[in-house]
């Protein structure tokens, strides 16, 4: 399910259900701990650019609402994450 927020992947770790998250301006490992991923169920694509993280830390985003930390990433990247979780959907 897509979200502009953090919530949905705390609830969807609760539950068990895999997901493929995607950051752009917010780190993720500010919100979650790394070492608690499940690399089979739990996917995360953040490329941590040089502005990013933005949000939280700026008034205003320092790319001007350009959103570069997220029209840089890689739809394959997001397509492949998918495709790695999609057996977890099953057990």
């Amino acid at each position: 399910f897509p979200s502009h927020d953090s919530g949905p992947v705390h609830i969807a770790r609760k539950l068990g259900v895999p997901f493929v998250s995607i950051w752009g301006p917010v780190n993720p490992w500010q919100m979650m701990r790394k070492e608690s991923l499940i690399p089979e169920r739990e996917k995360v694509i953040y490329y941590a650019l040089h502005c990013s993280p933005c949000v939280h830390l700026s008034i205003s985003p320092p790319c001007n609402g350009n959103n570069i930390c997220i029209k840089e990433i890689d739809q394959n990247q997001i397509l492949n994450s998918v495709a790695q979780i999609i057996p977890a959907l099953h057990s």
